[in-house]
């Protein structure tokens, strides 16, 4: 490839943000992911725009393996060769974007600075975690299973603390609960720019309450939320058994209910199946709308499909590779848009139709896994302990031996995220230990999975085969920071 080719830089990056997202946590893709933008593909390398220094550090440093092999697996190997590289976003567009001159250098930013949203010099939107423009109604596909929602969070929009506060949605992951958080952000900034919008996630709010602590500001952080016009939180679940965290959000909830602010909140069950929700929260939770996104139906999920299609400009896909997509994912978008990005990816490699035989052998692995019962405990054992050539009994046992302890720390890693268990359920598999050995071990892999290669390929290797043999829906989560 001599010349830029814009079109096929989003298409390929797309299909490898499908792959990165399937083996990074929430955290992870939100802080050093989600604001990557595709530029043009010269010779062997894909060049890609992040927002500053910080993001382009962590990339290079940190998550290059990870990506190189997300390029690889994007098109079977065809892409084995295409190397990554960053560049700070140009401060102007007059600027423009120079693959031939890049030289790899970028202005030094300020990590802990706010970042606030492009081409908003009225605007009062702040956001840590989920500022993200493309959210809006019109690209919300509405379908039988999501149509109350969305008529209720644009009435929200239109009339933020008048009508259904709080608006409590709940549903599974991937419908799109987050993207309504997105449409009622930027709907309000637009129509009501005046207004203080604060997007976050439970666990930024609880990381700032920590941290606020920590260093004695927390009336610095309980004015910052309660005065907001706006608040749109996301993933409230994470509430449950933090009991300050819980009081702190309830003294928050009063004060922005009793001026007439209005609150927003997501979960991934309703207020009544929140474990240890304290019950003066889970009133106030109860005093508004409470609404559910159930899975789409093959029609919604059909319109999903033309829709990324007619957005992306995208060739080569028919219609009955669109139907094939949406009858074989059925519970989750982000995995259908997946899908379709792999397929869209390598059809564009080919520059020809793709068939429906074509598009099987892509999508091969994603709807295997998909079909497989949920992993158990023993399932984990079983393939560390035929990895590590050790016993399952020894793995479990007490023996201090070098060999045996990383052994044992790696499943302990791979059951927390592979699993629903709890640190203490983890800590009576391996013979009735405290849960605060199972804390460490995980907070240990975590550490050298930031730090060193080889044990992040040997426990990408064995997450992996473990999904591959027995089926799972829950990625391996990298770590954010050492």
């Amino acid at each position: 490839m001599n010349e830029p080719i814009p079109e096929h830089s989003e298409i390929i990056w797309n299909a490898c943000a499908a792959i990165i997202k399937e083996q990074v946590s929430d955290m992870v893709w939100q802080s050093s992911f989600r604001d990557i933008e595709p530029q043009t593909i010269q010779g062997s390398s894909l060049f890609v725009y992040v927002p500053n220094q910080f993001i382009r550090e962590k990339l290079e440093r940190r998550f290059r393996p990870i990506i190189t092999d997300a390029l690889e697996r994007a098109s079977n190997g065809i892409l084995s060769s295409l190397m990554i590289n960053v560049k700070i976003v140009p401060e102007s567009e007059e600027e423009g974007f120079d693959a031939m001159s890049y030289s790899g250098a970028g202005p030094e930013v300020n990590s802990n600075s706010e970042i606030e949203p492009a081409n908003t010099q009225h605007s009062h939107l702040r956001s840590n975690d989920l500022n993200m423009p493309r959210f809006t109604f019109e690209k919300f596909v509405c379908g039988p299973s999501n149509s109350f929602t969305h008529a209720a969070a644009m009435r929200v929009a239109e009339e933020p603390g008048e009508a259904y506060n709080p608006l409590y949605i709940y549903g599974g992951t991937g419908l799109g609960k987050t993207h309504l958080l997105g449409a009622i952000a930027n709907y309000v900034q637009t129509h009501y720019p005046s207004k203080l919008v604060w997007l976050i996630t439970t666990e930024t709010f609880m990381n700032e309450f920590v941290q606020a602590i920590r260093t004695k500001n927390l009336y610095e952080f309980k004015d910052r939320y309660r005065k907001a016009d706006v608040l749109l939180i996301d993933d409230i679940q994470f509430l449950a058994k933090k009991e300050s965290l819980q009081s702190e959000f309830f003294y928050t909830f009063n004060a922005l209910y009793e001026s007439h602010n209005q609150i927003v909140i997501t979960s991934d069950c309703p207020p009544v199946e929140i474990p240890t929700l304290e019950e003066r929260l889970r009133s106030r939770f109860n005093m508004g709308l409470i609404t559910d996104v159930q899975p789409p139906d093959i029609e919604t999920r059909l319109a999903i499909l033309e829709q990324k299609i007619n957005e992306q400009h995208r060739k080569y896909i028919k219609h009955d590779i669109l139907l094939y997509i949406a009858e074989q994912i059925t519970n989750n978008i982000r995995e259908l848009e997946g899908a379709l990005n792999r397929v869209c990816a390598y059809a564009a490699l080919h520059k020809q139709e793709i068939s429906k035989m074509e598009a099987q052998e892509q999508l091969h692995d994603l709807f295997y896994t998909a079909s497989k019962q949920p992993i158990q405990p023993k399932h984990i054992l079983k393939v560390c302990s035929d990895f590590f050539d050790v016993a399952i009994d020894d793995i479990i046992g007490t023996s201090r031996r070098q060999q045996l302890v990383h052994a044992r720390h790696v499943a302990m890693y791979i059951m927390r995220e592979l699993t629903d268990l709890s640190f203490p359920a983890i800590a009576q598999i391996f013979g009735g230990r405290d849960h605060t050995t199972v804390i460490h071990a995980e907070k240990k892999i975590k550490r050298q999975l930031a730090e060193r290669h080889d044990i992040y390929l040997r426990v990408t290797q064995l997450t992996r085969t473990v999904r591959t043999k027995y089926g799972s829906d829950r990625p391996l989560a990298l770590p954010e920071s050492a």
